[in-house]
């Protein structure tokens, strides 16, 4: 849901933590950086129990390259659950508020957050944005919040069936804004 991917292995009590760099394809790396990280651990991928994906708002490419690479594991036969959160329920672990971050130039992605749950996910304008006394701004996606989610959601057995598991988009893909533009001229 950023410039920079998080790939992340909690076992025995040990976190084990990659980021790809800004800029860099994500498309292209994120089997290398999940190879790097399972090497680092120890693990193989048959020793997951459970995967955690963020499934959006973000980086349209991003969002579905994380789901695409789950789904093919998956379908490559391992049997681990699959548990889901999104981008907000990140910025909002353990606050109370609206967290957002930058959608685009114009806008932002925002929730209400309330310590470990985020609702009202919506888009916000800039002046929306700046009206708010109390918000929470980042583009720190924090690692340690995405496996404390997972988790717990695994605890909870709040798990997914990664079949019917869809990304949260907000806003309309380039592609999609580009069609209706050039449709709405003709």
């Amino acid at each position: 849901a950023n410039d920079v991917a998080n790939y992340a292995i909690r076992s025995g009590g040990k976190d084990y933590v990659m980021y790809s760099p800004k800029g860099d394809r994500h498309s292209e790396s994120v089997l290398k950086y999940i190879d790097k990280l399972l090497t680092e651990s120890g693990l193989g991928l048959k020793d997951i129990d459970v995967f955690g994906v963020n499934i959006g708002p973000g980086s349209f490419t991003g969002v579905r390259i994380g789901l695409s690479v789950l789904k093919g594991f998956l379908a490559g036969g391992l049997s681990a659950k699959v548990v889901a959160f999104n981008s907000l329920e990140v910025l909002g672990e353990g606050r109370r508020g609206v967290v957002c971050f930058r959608a685009s130039r114009d806008d932002f992605f925002a929730g209400d957050a309330n310590i470990d749950k985020v609702t009202n996910v919506r888009v916000m304008t800039n002046a929306e944005i700046d009206a708010l006394s109390e918000k929470y701004e980042s583009t720190d996606f924090n690692v340690d919040a995405e496996l404390d989610i997972t988790e717990r959601k695994a605890v909870a057995g709040d798990f997914v069936d990664i079949n019917t598991l869809a990304p949260i988009y907000l806003k309309l893909s380039q592609a999609e804004r580009m069609l209706k533009e050039n449709g709405s001229e003709s």
